[in-house]
């Protein structure tokens, strides 16, 4: 009887040590699935904004990684980490007044419109004097999160009088024209067609101030036009 007694006991001994595995087995599953999910969506949140997730080192402690995401930030000193499953990388990207801040589709940012959560591109040299978090001294930081593209320029026809000709004709060369209250200066390059009002080539010394006027070109903020064709309507 008290053998029978021994096998149970060592039966439910075995089967308890079997489910305690059995369940450790399955956390470990589960925690295994959940880096792996954490490590694909950001992965997927980077790429959606047209980054990719990689880290470069080289042996000369040149430092490339993308993919980043800003985890806080510290004055001067943007802090991110980039996951792969379990594998956490967490990275302080110290940036100073050479630092080049970059927008995803170009022209320069500022550190102060980065926030948590966003997504960085960094360069710079690794250092080795820091163990963790891993520290870079940054020469260049995109910020994949904050940028506007920038539009297209837009050409447009702007219609007015010569104010004034250049002190030369020959190309390249400008004139000042007056459109509404505003005056213009075109920039006329070898590549722009000067014509007149039969829309046959013209010479630019043949223009005068007061001469009927349209220009197609880019309009600039600074009140340039980069002409792409000059019509003198006047010969």
């Amino acid at each position: 009887m008290k053998l029978k007694n021994l096998a149970y006991s060592g039966a439910v001994v075995l089967s308890l040590a079997s489910l305690a595995l059995f369940m450790a087995q399955a956390r470990n599953d589960k925690d295994h699935d959940r880096d792996k999910e954490r490590g694909e969506k950001q992965l997927r949140e980077a790429q959606a904004i047209g980054s990719t997730l990689e880290i470069h080192v080289t042996d000369h402690g040149k430092v490339l990684v993308r993919g980043a995401k800003v985890t806080s930030i510290s004055g001067n000193t943007i802090n991110a980490s980039a996951t792969w499953g379990s594998a956490v990388f967490n990275w302080a990207v110290v940036t100073d007044s050479s630092t080049e801040l970059i927008r995803r589709f170009g022209g320069k940012a500022a550190i102060s419109e980065i926030s948590v959560g966003d997504f960085i591109s960094f360069r710079g040299i690794l250092d080795t004097s820091v163990a963790n978090p891993i520290t870079v001294k940054a020469s260049a930081v995109k910020d994949w999160s904050i940028q506007k593209q920038i539009p297209a320029p837009i050409r447009t026809t702007l219609e007015g009088k010569i104010k004034s000709v250049g002190g030369t004709t020959t190309l390249p060369t400008t004139f000042v024209m007056t459109s509404g209250n505003k005056d213009y200066t075109v920039n006329v390059s070898a590549g722009t067609a000067v014509l007149n009002h039969l829309w046959l080539q013209a010479a630019l010394s043949s223009f005068k101030a007061g001469d009927k006027i349209r220009v197609y070109g880019t309009v600039n903020a600074n009140l340039t036009i980069d002409a792409t064709v000059v019509r003198n309507v006047s010969l």
